[in-house]
């Protein structure tokens, strides 16, 4: 009796971890329709302010997340602090998405009061689960990052002890804010550890023509179907 009973609550563990993993499966499809849906939308149309150059890569997967490399510039001929620089961002859309916000990071080291200085975490008001909602997009999404760029947000810093200095430079400093952005564009080692590329770097994402972006959704959408015949419903 003991060996058949030991054989049955191995056999309900095995039967709830392959549950377990369909759910996590069915969510992640959705996920990869919606995303597919996103891109379809940003080669037709983009909502852009009109003030960065912007270049989308490859969505590739890391962990449990899909990640969008979107590389932003501020352009050279605005009349801008950051103009000419690179923000190297990855938007993460988690398996949740779109009922969860997605998470931006930035790859490259900036100085702004809204990027962790030291994870690269980007916070945006649009993506905190108070604000967000289902109906954003990939494109939203960008146009959020592009104005928080351009425009820093001081109701929403990173909880690192340097951008809140950062931010108060910015509100209470602005001349002082200036001259460490400036300093920190010519390239060098600040604050003792951090390393800065000139303009922050360049542009690491290939500038993807019209055509480019027609491949990377019909891709997509080669995921999307691939994934709707994979869902099942679970009887359960």
């Amino acid at each position: 009796m003991e060996f058949y009973a030991k054989l049955l609550l191995k056999s309900y563990k095995i039967m709830l971890l392959l549950k377990n993993k369909k759910k996590h499966s069915v969510l992640f499809s959705v996920a990869e329709m919606r995303l597919s849906k996103d891109l379809a939308e940003l080669s037709t149309k983009r909502y852009t302010a009109g003030y960065t150059n912007i270049n989308i890569s490859f969505p590739y997967n890391e962990g449990i997340y899909k990640c969008v490399p979107v590389s932003l510039q501020i352009k050279p001929d605005q009349n801008h602090l950051y103009a000419g620089a690179w923000f190297h961002c990855i938007i993460k859309i988690n398996p949740g998405y779109p009922f969860k916000p997605p998470i931006v990071v930035v790859k490259n080291q900036v100085y702004h009061p809204n990027i962790d200085i030291d994870t690269g975490y980007f916070a945006i008001d649009a993506l905190q689960e108070e604000e967000w909602k289902p109906v954003m997009t990939v494109n939203s999404i960008i146009f959020a990052i592009e104005l928080v760029l351009y425009e820093p947000n001081l109701n929403l810093i990173p909880e690192n002890i340097l951008n809140l200095e950062i931010a108060e430079l910015y509100k209470n400093n602005k001349s002082e804010f200036q001259w460490r952005v400036s300093q920190t564009l010519q390239g060098g080692i600040f604050f003792g550890k951090y390393a800065f590329a000139p303009m922050y770097g360049e542009s690491t994402f290939q500038k993807r023509p019209r055509e480019g972006l027609d491949e990377l959704t019909r891709k997509m959408k080669k995921i999307s179907i691939s994934a709707e015949m994979s869902m099942e419903v679970d009887p359960l």
